[in-house]
C-alpha cells in the first residue's frame, strides 16, 4: 500500500491494483487494466508516475484512464529478470526496481529503457526491500544488507553481526528519525543514522513480539513504528 495526496493505492497478490480517495477507506476502485496476472509485488510513486511491480510479468506505468477504465503499460525493456520484488522512487523519472534472483535494475527515463545496476559489491541477486535513506538507497536481500550513495554505480557493506549472511526480508525507513528496521531470519532489528553511517549497528526490536511471531510489512508515520504478523498488529 502507499500513499500520495489523497489518494490510498493498494496492490493485490492476484487482484492487481485498487485506489481510494475517501477518508474511512471505501468506495475502492480497481485499476486493472493491462496489468496481466495483477500479481502485485510493489508500488511506487515518484511524485509524476505510478509505478506498479509485478511477481511476473515485470513493471508497469499508470498512463491515466477512459470513463472508468484505468490504463497500465508495460515498461520491461532491458529487465531481463520479470520477477519484481521492490520499487524505490529516486526522482521524478528515476526508479530502482529489485528482483527475485536477477539483482537491482534502475531507470533514468521513468522505464523507457533499464539497466542493471548490479556493480561493486552487490553478490546477493535475490531482493526482498528496497527504500531511500536521503540521498541513500539501501536493500535487503537473501544474505546480507547493502547501500548506495551513488543510486547504485557501487554498492557497500551495511551489516554487522547482526545481519551479516542472513536473509533479511523487510524494510522499512523513518525520515524523521532517521532509523531503519529490518526484519530478517532471527529476529528484528533497529539501526540508527542511516542515512549517513557507513558503519551500521543493529540492536534488537524484538521485545514483546511473541515467540515464532512472521513479520508480514513493517511501516511508520514519523513517531512510531507498525509491524502486521501472523500474530495481528502491533
Amino acid at each position: 500500500a502507499m500513499v500520495y495526496d489523497t489518494t490510498v493505492y493498494i496492490g493485490t497478490s492476484a487482484g492487481g491494483v485498487f485506489s481510494s480517495t475517501k477518508s474511512a477507506l471505501v468506495g475502492w476502485k480497481a485499476m486493472p487494466v493491462g496489468l496481466k496476472s495483477g500479481k502485485i509485488t510493489a508500488l511506487a510513486y515518484t511524485g509524476s508516475y505510478l509505478f506498479a511491480a509485478t511477481a511476473d510479468s515485470g513493471v508497469y506505468i499508470y498512463t491515466g484512464y477512459v470513463g472508468t477504465d484505468r490504463y497500465w503499460k508495460k515498461i520491461n525493456t532491458g529487465l531481463s529478470n520479470l520477477q519484481i520484488t521492490s520499487l524505490v522512487a529516486i526522482d521524478s523519472i528515476t526508479v530502482m526496481a529489485g528482483t527475485n534472483g536477477g539483482g537491482i535494475f534502475k531507470t533514468i527515463n521513468k522505464g523507457a529503457n533499464w539497466n542493471a545496476v548490479n556493480n561493486t559489491g552487490l553478490n546477493y541477486f535475490t531482493i526482498t526491500g528496497l527504500v531511500k535513506a536521503g540521498n541513500r538507497i539501501i536493500h535487503t536481500s537473501d544474505g546480507v544488507i547493502w547501500a548506495s550513495d551513488n543510486n547504485g554505480a557501487s554498492w557497500m557493506d551495511f551489516n554487522d553481526a547482526n545481519t551479516n549472511n542472513i536473509n533479511a526480508y523487510k524494510v522499512s525507513y523513518n525520515a524523521a528519525t532517521n532509523e531503519i528496521v529490518i526484519a530478517n531470519a532471527t529476529g528484528l532489528y533497529i539501526s540508527s543514522n542511516s542515512s549517513a553511517t557507513s558503519a551500521p549497528v543493529y540492536t534488537s526490536a524484538q521485545t514483546g513480539l511473541p515467540p515464532n511471531t512472521i513479520i508480514n510489512s513493517i511501516s511508520n508515520n514519523g513517531t512510531s513504528w507498525y509491524l502486521a504478523t501472523n500474530n495481528g498488529v502491533f
